[in-house]
């Protein structure tokens, strides 16, 4: 069986929850191409689906190296010509806005490394060239990649993302309200999530890591770029919260293992994440933008209604289709639960039901776009 071939079977295991099964047959396709990246990275998101999580922590940073490496990080190499693939290839006017101001922190912060200083002017001049464009993702021309190529979408600064002493969870929020109210309604609220350095960290390492490789996101009105967890966004401290919070909430996620988590950032004058819902058993979204960002304290969070996407729709079928969701929502007589942006605020629900981003009024400025976090446990049966 080629590499390709078992990277296809160990997808259908991992999807079937047979998470043993998908890394032998990812570990098989790595023995056959130890280049194989897809193969790489899929066996990275089974080891945390395991719960070994400095397994996986290893295997993303490997998979982040071979993907995403420039000639600061993670040492100083001459890898200066753009690298293939789509990734590097496309790009739009918010990715790069996003991507001008992030090399302006770093600088701010004395965290830019010699020589990277350069892209901010870089990232302005092919903005430049495309926002004419409207908020489109484009093809690069050869001469814009090359431009930008030494940082774009590469890594230049990661933060360690460490675990913290203490819980990462924070001890003042009550349990049982949580677990009650998941029982009832399938979605419990929670603020005051993590405990104070824990958010401060957790800041601190999607404001400064350079991660936020996603363009697909940032189309027509949605204004919203991604990391992924398998991808440069794993970390031990996101890792931490996880596990913590199986331990805060064990009726409601116990023993689902974590199958994937990702981050999302977004511009201040576009919108966000239309209704969808996730190929999943326990979805918990939190945020973690500071209040005063938020110019509309009655928005900015998310809307989350009680009707459940069928069970014989397939993950395409719900997510291709905002509209017709929400005409199956109208339909089943399905309510919306609104629930407004706040700093540390958790909302924890069972990931078949409908939900979408609310409309979002955000302080222009780096240091105000709105951040959320979310984390996905068990797969959807």
């Amino acid at each position: 069986m080629s590499a390709d071939a078992e990277v296809v079977v160990g997808l259908e295991h991992a999807a079937q929850n047979r998470t043993d099964l998908a890394l032998a047959s990812f570990d098989r396709a790595i023995a056959l191409d130890p280049r194989h990246l897809v193969a790489r990275q899929a066996r990275a998101a089974a080891l945390m689906g395991l719960g070994s999580y400095d397994a996986a922590y290893a295997a993303s940073r490997d998979v982040l190296t071979a993907r995403h490496s420039s000639r600061w990080w993670p040492k100083r190499t001459a890898r200066d010509a753009p690298p293939e693939g789509d990734a590097f290839a496309l790009s739009s006017a918010v990715k790069l806005r996003h991507d001008r101001e992030q090399i302006h922190h770093l600088a701010l912060a004395g965290l830019l490394p010699k020589g990277a200083e350069r892209l901010e002017r870089a990232y302005g001049d092919v903005l430049a060239e495309i926002e004419g464009a409207g908020n489109r993702v484009l093809r690069l021309t050869e001469v814009q990649r090359k431009h930008i190529g030494a940082g774009y979408n590469r890594v230049i600064h990661l933060d360690a993302g460490r675990r913290v002493p203490a819980a990462a969870v924070a001890d003042g929020w009550n349990r049982d309200e949580a677990t009650a109210s998941f029982a009832s309604r399938r979605i419990a609220i929670v603020d005051g999530f993590l405990a104070p350095d824990a958010l401060g960290l957790l800041r601190r390492f999607c404001m400064e890591s350079t991660i936020w490789f996603d363009t697909a996101h940032a189309q027509g009105g949605r204004g919203y770029i991604g990391a992924d967890g398998m991808d440069g966004l794993a970390c031990p401290l996101l890792f931490q919260i996880a596990e913590d919070l199986r331990r805060a909430l064990p009726a409601v996620i116990g023993t689902l293992p974590l199958i994937k988590l990702w981050a999302f950032k977004y511009d201040h004058a576009l919108q966000g994440i239309n209704a969808h819902a996730d190929a999943a058993r326990v979805n918990v979204n939190f945020w973690i933008t500071p209040d005063e960002a938020c110019l509309d304290s009655s928005a900015g969070g998310m809307v989350v209604y009680d009707a459940h996407v069928p069970a014989d729709w397939s993950f395409n079928a719900y997510n291709a289709d905002p509209g017709g969701l929400l005409r199956h929502i109208q339909s089943v007589g399905g309510k919306a639960v609104n629930v407004p942006y706040r700093q540390n605020r958790a909302v924890v629900f069972d990931s078949d039901l409908v939900h979408a981003t609310q409309p979002l009024r955000f302080r222009p400025g780096y240091a105000n776009r709105r951040i959320n976090v979310t984390l996905l446990y068990g797969h959807r049966q």
